[in-house]
């Protein structure tokens, strides 16, 4: 080392033991991420070396729920408060009845002779039971390899695991849980232009006008050039474009071939206000959503009491300018969530709850990170 160098170790840590499945820490417990050792020689050449000690993360224990405040009266004067309030008066019940009126009823009707049926459970059929015992899908996202070398304009693939987990309930130890997933590549929200506003027209002056005797002269005042009219027959006329017209078709078009399917978010950021400026060097290749086949979720075999799947699958990304970037975002929707039993398929099995609009799994602001050359 030259005087006046720094060298610095970045030690990369694996874990004990490969799973998929991401590890729930108890609130309170202190993790371990290991030391940071440095080492630099000085202007003068003499050497120096920092340990630190062992750096830990500690995992954050959750705020106990809001207590009402405490009254400062003592308890003899709530006593006297609470027996001394005046009661307020009620009125009459509308149920209330003659008790010498006896109640209309047919004689001829069978059904007044039936006992009343509000308070009898009416017995719930399997599939209303799945339904109910319908449990949440934790959605975790592994990244399989980053790539190492990423150019300006050259497509590049990012291999992930899409790692779904799902509780598994008594009863339900021969059951599967078949799901349909999107994949939806998120990006800033585009800033609309605000409509700019039409100018007043000037006021004119009260003043008495001479009858046009035909033989008047001009003004010669020249008009003035609406600007915010002509920028909205622009919007108006980019909106009628060919190409908006064919796209507007497209939609249209398969709208009417799959009504039943499920209507998706708008490809944005949905998170702080910070999102919303953020912009990336990366941008993803293709259509903004990607439907997954389905996926079948099982019993773990690590876990008596999970159902699991694994789905791989690979982003495609291509960088637009040289220097450090980030890739992202990404969200997962569920579209579609049923229940097997065996020997049945995915086409034949009940649905569990019927909204045609996805539901939001889980979202990504940044997936990964690369270094594009140029």
């Amino acid at each position: 080392m030259q005087p006046q160098d720094i060298r610095q170790y970045i030690y990369i840590l694996s874990p004990k033991s490969a799973s998929l499945s991401p590890i729930s820490y108890t609130p309170g417990a202190v993790i371990p991420l290991g030391r940071l050792d440095i080492f630099w020689r000085s202007s003068f050449g003499e050497p120096g070396r920092l340990l630190t000690s062992m750096l830990s993360r500690r995992i954050p224990i959750p705020a106990p729920p809001g207590q009402s405040p405490v009254s400062a009266l003592p308890p003899y004067l709530k006593r006297t408060m609470s027996t001394t309030t005046p009661s307020r008066p009620q009125s009459p019940q509308l149920n209330m009845s003659r008790p010498g009126t006896p109640t209309p009823q047919r004689p001829s009707s069978p059904s007044q002779g039936r006992p009343s049926s509000v308070g009898i459970p009416r017995p719930q059929s399997p599939f209303q039971a799945q339904a109910a015992l319908a449990a949440e899908i934790e959605v975790s996202l592994i990244i399989r390899e980053t790539p190492r070398t990423a150019r300006v304009e050259k497509p590049f693939t990012i291999p992930v695991a899409l790692v779904l987990s799902s509780p598994l309930f008594t009863g339900q130890e021969r059951l599967r849980r078949a799901v349909k997933l999107v994949i939806q590549h998120l990006q800033p929200p585009r800033s609309a232009v605000p409509p700019h506003p039409a100018p007043a027209p000037p006021a004119e002056a009260f003043s008495p006008r001479l009858p046009s005797s035909g033989f008047s002269t001009p003004s010669s005042s020249a008009p003035t050039f609406n600007y915010a009219l002509a920028h909205q027959k622009l919007t108006a006329a980019a909106g009628t474009s060919p190409r908006q017209r064919a796209l507007d078709d497209l939609e249209r078009n398969a709208s009417r071939s799959d009504n039943k399917a499920a209507s998706l978010p708008p490809p944005y950021f949905s998170g702080p206000e910070e999102l919303r400026l953020w912009s990336t060097n990366v941008t993803y290749v293709g259509s903004s959503a990607t439907y997954l086949p389905t996926i079948e979720l099982t019993a773990s075999d690590q876990a008596a009491d999970q159902m699991v799947a694994v789905h791989d699958i690979e982003l495609t990304y291509v960088a637009l300018q040289k220097g450090f970037a980030t890739v992202g975002g990404l969200r997962v929707l569920l579209v579609e969530d049923r229940y097997l039993s065996e020997g049945d398929t995915a086409d034949d099995t009940y649905r569990i709850g019927g909204s045609s609009q996805a539901r939001i799994l889980k979202e990504w602001d940044v997936i990964s990170e690369v270094w594009v050359s140029p």
